[in-house]
């Protein structure tokens, strides 16, 4: 009789390990969430596009003699300037630009070491180029630089126009 309470007892451990509910598997955690894209960049166009735009105002067939250009980097101020250019005469400055959200460029004018001012272009919005002929006339004697500055991260281009 001995071995009936221990069939009986086996049984009911056994009974009450397989009657409990099966944990339910785990689910593997959501892949983590890519993380969101960067605002896309601005294109700014190539200094050689705004270089060569340079030589197709509509508005006034001059060619410019000299043509100097930089890609500004915001609130970095650039100096151009080429020490063989040199202009005798009355000449304008001609300037291309695009910046980004169409940022005004300023450009002030040194002439034979003489500040004469500055003005300031509004700029196409990236990729579009503006192009303006400064209305006012320099008498140049000697040679010439151009600080060009803007808020915005721009291409410039800038020209001397005679005749």
């Amino acid at each position: 009789m001995r071995s009936a309470p221990v069939l009986i007892l086996t049984a009911a451990l056994l009974t009450g390990c397989t009657s409990a509910p099966a944990p339910a598997p785990s689910t593997p955690d959501p892949a983590p969430s890519a993380p969101s894209p960067e605002p896309t960049a601005v294109a700014l166009p190539e200094l050689e596009t705004v270089l060569s735009l340079l030589d197709s105002s509509a508005d006034d067939s001059r060619v410019p003699t000299t043509r100097l250009g930089v890609v500004l980097e915001p609130g970095q101020p650039q100096t151009l300037s080429d020490a063989r250019a040199q202009v005798t005469g009355s000449a304008e400055v001609r300037v291309g630009c695009s910046s980004v959200g169409g940022a005004p460029v300023t450009v002030r004018v040194e002439i034979d070491g003489i500040d004469r001012g500055s003005f300031d272009v509004e700029c196409g919005e990236a990729p579009n180029v503006t192009l303006v002929t400064q209305e006012t006339a320099y008498d140049i004697a000697g040679p010439y630089t151009f600080t060009v500055e803007s808020d915005a991260a721009a291409v410039i281009a800038v020209g001397v126009v005679t005749g």
